[in-house]
């Protein structure tokens, strides 16, 4: 899967998290500060795709494809992590055939100690995606200033 597609489909994918648990009624605030995060991680897909897909206009600018990649193979792993916890909390909802979403419903399935990792497991992937993005965009800067102004000023 390409660079492009694999953020798309993650972002999407955070998307559909992040609107799943903002709708839970009167949750902690861990919960919200889940949705926050994922924002976050969201706003850095969306970010990382921009700038793959500006780069890729401009073939005197190579993309260091390879860390943001990495990167956002890493963050496939933590959304993954997380979707197995919300595809846990819907289980549980469709069981109990309830339609209105609400913190004590999820209580039984959900330990406040998840919601934490969870939140920090994306807080990690988003850290990871930020760093692979400024390295990206130093590499790209530096090309840039480097054919602009001729090989002979960087040596």
């Amino acid at each position: 899967m390409d660079v492009i597609s694999l953020a798309i489909q993650l972002a999407t994918t955070v998307r559909q998290i992040s609107e799943f648990v903002r709708c839970v009624k009167g949750a902690p605030s861990e919960i919200q500060k889940l949705a926050e995060t994922l924002e976050q991680l969201q706003y850095n897909l969306d970010h990382a795709r921009l700038l793959v897909e500006q780069q890729s206009t401009h073939p005197g600018l190579p993309a260091s494809l390879e860390a943001l990649t990495s990167a956002l193979e890493h963050c496939k792993t933590k959304i993954r992590g997380l979707q197995i916890l919300v595809d846990k909390i819907k289980a549980h909802l469709t069981a109990q055939h309830r339609a209105l979403r609400t913190w004590g419903a999820l209580k039984i399935v959900l330990e406040k100690g998840e919601i934490q990792e969870a939140q920090s497991q994306i807080r990690d992937a988003t850290t990871i995606l930020h760093s692979a993005i400024v390295i990206n965009s130093a590499i790209a800067t530096t090309i840039s200033i480097h054919e602009y102004y001729g090989h002979s000023t960087l040596t």
